[in-house]
């Protein structure tokens, strides 16, 4: 797995303020951690369903997970969901946001068939997306410091990259939504056309 210092070493790299070769300073790769960290908590963005607890817990995809005993829990994240009786894989991209006296989040990445934690991120940290999304993760860091760190522009072709990426990310980690309607809520010609 690529560590984040690798992605904000190439990021950083991307918006050509550094020549190649070139060590990042600390302050610029602490700058670029600190948006990645932003970056990674808000990308994927979805509705979390509130769930209160106050004893050990099994979390579902897409939950926030309040503890309301004061006192340490166990919430154990999901290997497979079970729905109307069968069992399935995770969705890829599912979140899963735990809430006590600090907050975690993590996200649930099927190419790697694993839980990633995407908060508390340091250098040593692994990429959390996954190593498909290496470079599209750095083009949007990139995107996301060229102004505020090293007061440039971000490069057109690292903009267009950014762009690809999110693209690619998004469409990688979207969810699959069954909707479901209550039957009171339908017409009747709405029901007639059930089979």
């Amino acid at each position: 797995m690529t560590t984040m210092r690798v992605i904000l070493t190439r990021a950083i790299r991307m918006t050509r303020a550094l020549p190649m070769g070139d060590t990042p300073e600390a302050e610029q790769m602490d700058a670029a951690l600190e948006d990645a960290q932003s970056f990674y908590l808000y990308f994927p963005i979805r509705t979390l369903k509130p769930v209160l607890v106050d004893a050990n817990y099994t979390a579902k995809e897409n939950e926030r997970v309040v503890n309301t005993s004061g006192s340490p829990i166990t919430v154990t994240l999901p290997e497979t969901i079970t729905e109307d009786g069968s069992e399935r894989a995770v969705q890829n991209g599912a979140l899963v946001e735990v809430a006590g006296t600090s907050t975690e989040r993590y996200i649930y990445v099927s190419e790697l068939a694993a839980w990633k934690e995407l908060t508390g991120l340091t250098l040593t940290s692994e990429q959390p997306f996954g190593p498909t999304h290496d470079g599209d993760v750095a083009a949007m860091i990139a995107a996301r410091i060229a102004g505020p760190v090293f007061q440039r522009s971000a490069p057109d072709d690292v903009m267009a990259l950014a762009n690809a990426g999110r693209t690619a990310i998004r469409a990688a980690f979207r969810q699959k939504y069954v909707p479901t309607f209550d039957r009171a809520l339908l017409r009747p010609e709405d029901l007639s056309m059930e089979t």
